[in-house]
């Protein structure tokens, strides 16, 4: 086996040239800092390639990997890298069911599990799926190779079923070579990380990992004083995680009055990153340049933006529709913009809108779906039936269907304006919009034209024909306030459009009247105050 073909070898040349590195670091519960060397860190993995040889785990076996984000869960990955073994990944957050699902589709020879979710594998019958395909597993493997798999994770499913994403040796080799490049890590970064995978691309380039015990595996529960704490006690210049983690962050900071002087990068991706709590970020991480990363599962990353490159201008853009500015497409991206087959009255509208927004009938931008390509872009996944209508053949090659709909700007800069399923095409842009009107901290969706708000208070009337005239390039027809918006599980970020739905049809009952009346009829009900439901049509 070569190791140039085995990307588990990529501790090696660092553990030999710098042992005494720190790896990982550990803030305990007494504020003690510990920290585990390159040197003790290849040593244990060694061992425990070696251990689970004799377990019988070699070339081609794929084993699921269910286990807090730890020092061991990494000693168990790259132990498995090592023997040219397979790890599945599997998100916390998913359901029972889904997870026999994706194990049922995968077929895993065995499973490496240890607290919560050893005790998970038992209750909820997942052990007894894995000894049933350990006995129909096959012995015979192919030759390690770079087209050899080396990590399966599932997609989130929020756009659909989870599907099974694999991570060869070779592509894997790729990605964390442009995650170095493209995220600046250079080996004196200690960075505190709540996305599992990117600790991968810091073992790689010879960072340091802070291994958090906030709980981060849940955003909306994590503790942001725990968090702050070990920021603080490690030392750590970056942090990379979630915007809805960094948003919770940012206001135990204002609410502190306090800021982080240490962090020199915040980095936020993975979900809707708002204009808004960037611009607060930006004063409780003073000395931190914040940038916005933009990516999928299957394209990680596509392009990124540092916040001290936002113009005023850009923000006023964002505010009147723009939609969300996400920064320059790095190089190694081939990105192309594919217009709606049928693009509805919404979209020629905001087409228009977007030619005023930049000054007249010279703008040319193209809006439509965002697709991408690339040598770090998946081409597959496990099951060729889940590429149908998520990959494209164009021009000669493989494209990534992202989903998400936007444009370039003229200086080739890339614009989010919401997704391309119906009724979402101009979400993010109409939410933007609908913030800057509304000027408070709230949970916002825009869906099949109705701006729904997440607020237990009533809101002044006279907003309501504000928000109209503002949202008038999105055609929205109604508002209605409702107790709670779904979010995703995995990063608390992403809308649940069709939950939410169901959600606020269930909301209760609620006044109605017409936002465009500014007669006798509106200055009745203005004194009224409002609960449940409003819905306003133009």
């Amino acid at each position: 086996m070569e190791q140039a073909v085995n990307v588990g070898a990529i501790l090696d040349d660092i553990a030999a040239n710098f042992p005494e590195r720190p790896v990982f670091m550990e803030v305990e519960r007494d504020s003690a800092l510990t920290k585990t060397t390159y040197g003790d860190f290849l040593e244990r993995v060694n061992r425990r390639s070696l251990e689970l040889s004799k377990d019988g785990i070699g070339n081609g076996d794929i084993v699921l990997l269910l286990e807090p984000v730890s020092k061991q869960l990494y000693i168990d990955l790259l132990a498995l890298l090592k023997l040219g073994a397979c790890a599945l990944f599997l998100d916390p957050g998913m359901s029972a069911a889904t997870m026999k699902y994706c194990l049922r589709e995968v077929k895993p020879k065995a499973m490496i599990a240890s607290g919560f979710y050893k005790v998970l594998a038992t209750l909820s019958g997942l052990s007894a799926q894995i000894d049933y395909y350990r006995r129909e597993h096959s012995s015979s493997v192919n030759a390690l190779n770079e087209e050899s798999p080396a990590l399966i994770t599932f997609t989130s499913g929020s756009s659909g079923r989870a599907k099974a994403i694999v991570r060869s040796h070779g592509f894997l080799k790729v990605q964390l070579a442009v995650l170095k490049k493209e995220l600046a890590i250079t080996e004196t970064r200690i960075e505190l990380t709540a996305l599992p995978m990117f600790v991968l691309a810091n073992i790689a380039s010879g960072a340091c990992t802070v291994l958090s015990k906030a709980g981060l595996k849940d955003p909306k529960k994590a503790s942001v004083k725990v968090l702050k704490r070990e920021l603080c006690i490690s030392g750590a210049d970056s942090i990379l995680a979630s915007p809805s983690l960094v948003s919770n962050l940012v206001e135990y900071l204002k609410e502190e009055n306090s800021a982080l002087l240490n962090l020199k990068t915040v980095f936020t991706g993975g979900g809707t990153v708002r204009a808004d709590m960037i611009e607060t970020a930006a004063r409780v991480f003073p000395e931190a340049d914040i940038i916005t990363v933009y990516g999928s599962s299957e394209a990680e990353p596509i392009a990124h933006i540092i916040e001290s490159e936002r113009s005023q201008e850009d923000r006023d853009l964002s505010r009147r529709g723009a939609g969300l500015l996400v920064g320059s497409v790095i190089d190694e991206i081939e990105l192309r913009i594919l217009p709606l087959d049928k693009p509805d009255d919404n979209i020629k509208r905001y087409s228009n809108h977007l030619k005023k927004l930049y000054g007249g009938a010279g703008f040319e931008a193209q809006t439509g779906e965002i697709i991408v390509g690339g040598a770090h872009v998946v081409e597959h996944y496990l099951l060729k039936e889940d590429e149908i209508g998520r990959k494209l053949d164009l021009e000669g090659r493989r494209f990534h269907r992202t989903g998400d709909y936007g444009y370039l700007d003229s200086r080739g800069r890339l614009w989010l304006t919401g997704s391309v399923a119906p009724g979402n095409n101009l979400s993010y842009a109409a939410e933007e919009a609908a913030r800057a009107v509304l000027k408070d901290n709230l949970q916002l969706a825009f869906y099949k034209n109705h701006l729904y708000i997440e607020t237990k208070n009533s809101l002044a009337p006279v907003l309501f024909n504000k928000l109209r005239m503002a949202l008038a390039f999105a055609g929205a027809t109604e508002i209605s306030t409702v107790s709670n918006i779904a979010l995703d599980r995995r990063h608390n970020t992403k809308v649940l459009y069709k939950e939410l739905e169901k959600r606020a049809l269930l909301s209760g009952r609620g006044r109605l009247f017409k936002l465009g009346d500014q007669g006798l009829f509106f200055r009745l009900f203005k004194s009224i105050y409002f609960r449940g439901r409003y819905a306003h049509r133009s």
